[in-house]
């Protein structure tokens, strides 16, 4: 006889369902005989440090169906690849072709919080609105009180590449940090004072980086492109 959790998701049998859980059997039993709550009511863990409150809301987020996460349980996958390899190691999307290694990584992309992101699935919304409606098209700040429509645009116009943006983030920078932290590199104008950013050496001669960057794209030397003043 089949066993049913207490999402309404149906099993073959008690291991089946203890697998698709991650947890034995031996403790299933004594959480239940011990009146605490079921894998389900505890919550579930994704390997990587997220819980959700049931295994449905964490296939939801990682855009698996119970049935292929059960199935690839079964098949002796870790819940990670269970969760991220159907049928090829799916990764997350925000539906604009940028790929990020979980919902959370996303999330802290587009300045939203999980939960609200979550919320606004559940609610029917797509990907991409739940990331970016959360008050319709939600304006990305840098912390300086400069606005950008996307977190691509934000990073262009700070020089630094999304994967690093976010990379620094899941580090626990702030907005700030991340985007003006400096590499390596640094900015020299042509009466030799060194700047950490191309930004903070744009601001200092009073032109828009995008306009500074576009002027070296088309040829103009570093003394035209910052000497010249930015009429925009």
């Amino acid at each position: 006889m089949g066993v049913r959790d207490r999402r309404g998701n149906e099993f073959s049998s008690l291991e089946e369902m203890c697998k698709a859980y991650g947890v034995s059997v031996e403790d299933y039993k004594k959480a239940k005989r011990a009146r605490e709550a079921s894998p389900s009511g505890e919550g579930i863990s994704d390997g990587r440090g997220h819980t959700f409150k049931s295994l449905k809301e964490m296939c939801d987020a990682y855009g698996v169906s119970v049935e292929d996460y059960a199935k690839a349980r079964r098949a002796g996958k870790t819940i990670q690849e269970a969760l991220i390899n159907i049928p090829k190691w799916k990764v997350v999307e925000d539906g604009r072709g940028h790929r990020f290694g979980s919902v959370e990584d996303m999330c802290n992309a587009y300045g939203v919080k999980k939960e609200t992101y979550l919320k606004a699935r559940k609610e029917g919304k797509s990907v991409q609105e739940a990331l970016v409606s959360v008050q319709r098209w939600k304006v990305i700040d840098d912390g300086r009180g400069h606005k950008f429509k996307s977190v691509k645009e934000m990073c262009d116009a700070y020089g630094i590449s999304e994967s690093t943006y976010r990379a620094r983030i899941k580090r626990g920078m702030s907005t700030t940090e991340a985007l003006m932290t400096p590499k390596s590199k640094t900015y020299k104008d042509p009466l030799g004072n060194v700047y950490v950013s191309e930004e903070q050496m744009c601001t200092e001669y009073g032109i828009r980086v995008q306009v500074y960057r576009a002027r070296i794209r088309a040829g103009w030397s570093l003394e035209r492109a910052l000497f010249t003043p930015d009429n925009g």
